[in-house]
C-alpha cells in the first residue's frame, strides 16, 4: 500500500454510495459554527448549562425538568400572556425542536403551548430572549378563535399530569 493511498480519505454521498452515477465528487460537509453549538447543547452534559444559560437570560423564576418525549425543559418566566392573564408565561424546549411559548396549564403538570420560538433546536440564549419580548409584544392583543387565522394552542402533558 502506498503512503498515497493510506492518505486517502472514503467520502460517501448522503445515500451512502461511494460514487455517484453522475461522477460528480461527494460535497465536503464541514459543520458550521451553529450546528456545532447546537450539538454540544443539545448532548446530555450540557442541556443543564444550556437551558440554565437561557433561563437566566430571560430571567426566568424556575426551570422544571420534564425528561419526557414532549419537552427536557420548562422554563417558568416572570411575565404573562394577556390572554391567559393570571399565569405565567413559560419557555418549553426540546432538545430536538427548540423552544416553544406557552402558559401553565390549568392542571399541575400541562403546559399549553401558544406558539414556536422558531429558532432552531438550541439558538443563542440573546436570540431566545429577543424572540420572547417579540413574541409577548405580538400576542399582546391575541385571542385564540378561529377567525386570528392562527392555529389554536396545544396542550402537552407532563410528567406530573393527572392521568385520567
Amino acid at each position: 500500500m502506498t503512503a498515497r493511498a493510506a492518505n486517502t480519505r472514503q467520502v460517501t454521498y448522503p445515500d451512502g454510495a461511494a460514487d455517484h452515477p453522475t461522477g460528480a465528487q461527494p460535497r465536503q460537509r464541514t459543520p458550521s459554527t451553529l450546528r456545532t453549538r447546537q450539538v454540544q447543547a443539545t448532548s446530555s452534559a450540557n442541556a443543564g448549562e444550556y437551558v440554565g444559560s437561557v433561563a437566566t437570560t430571560v430571567d426566568a423564576l424556575s426551570v422544571d425538568w420534564w425528561y419526557t418525549p414532549a419537552f427536557d425543559a420548562v422554563v417558568t418566566l416572570s411575565s404573562e400572556i394577556p390572554y391567559y392573564r393570571g399565569r405565567k408565561a413559560v419557555l418549553a424546549w426540546n432538545r430536538h425542536f427548540g423552544w416553544s411559548l406557552g402558559v401553565h396549564g390549568l392542571t399541575q403538570g400541562n403546559v399549553l403551548v401558544v406558539e414556536g420560538l422558531g429558532l432552531g433546536p438550541a439558538p443563542d440564549p440573546a436570540h431566545c430572549s429577543d424572540r420572547v419580548a417579540e413574541l409577548l409584544t405580538e400576542l399582546a392583543d391575541w385571542a385564540p378563535l378561529p377567525a386570528s387565522g392562527l392555529p389554536a394552542p396545544r396542550i402537552v402533558h407532563g410528567p406530573d399530569a393527572p392521568r385520567g
